[in-house]
C-alpha cells in the first residue's frame, strides 16, 4: 500500500516520506490486513486518527473510496471548489489616499535610547 499510495492520503496532506501502515478498520474491530483496509498515513494524520481527530472509512483500494471526517464528524472535501470571477474585480469607490495626504519625513523620526538598567 506504500507503493499504492505513494503519499499520506488524507487529501490536504502532501507528506511522502515516514508513511505509517495503518489499518482502516482496526484489528480489535475484526479488520483485516487485506489491501483495501490498509491506508497510507503520515505520522502527524496518523496521531490524529488515533487521538479522535480524523476520522478514516472506506476501501483504500479505489482511489476515491476514503471518506476523511474532521473531529466534529465533517467531511474533508479531497479538492476545494473555488468560485469561479464573473468578471473584472469592483473598482474602488475612490482612489487610495494616505490618512494625512502628506509624505513621511525621515528627519522626523525619532529613536530614543533604551533605558538603562537600574543598578
Amino acid at each position: 500500500m506504500l507503493r499504492r499510495d505513494g503519499k499520506c492520503r488524507v487529501p490536504s496532506c502532501t507528506q511522502t516520506r515516514w508513511l505509517h501502515v495503518h489499518h482502516v478498520v482496526h484489528q480489535a474491530a475484526g479488520g483485516g490486513h487485506d489491501t483495501a483496509n490498509l491506508v497510507a498515513l503520515c505520522p502527524h494524520d496518523h496521531r490524529l486518527h488515533h487521538r479522535g481527530q480524523l476520522g478514516i472509512a472506506g476501501n483504500a483500494d479505489d482511489p476515491d473510496g476514503l471518506v476523511f471526517t474532521d473531529a466534529d464528524g465533517r467531511v474533508i472535501d479531497p479538492a476545494a471548489h473555488p468560485t469561479k470571477p464573473t468578471g473584472p474585480p469592483p473598482s474602488p469607490a475612490r482612489p487610495y489616499q494616505h490618512p494625512l495626504g502628506e509624505r513621511l519625513q525621515h528627519w522626523a523620526l525619532l529613536y530614543p535610547d533604551p533605558p538603562r538598567p537600574a543598578a
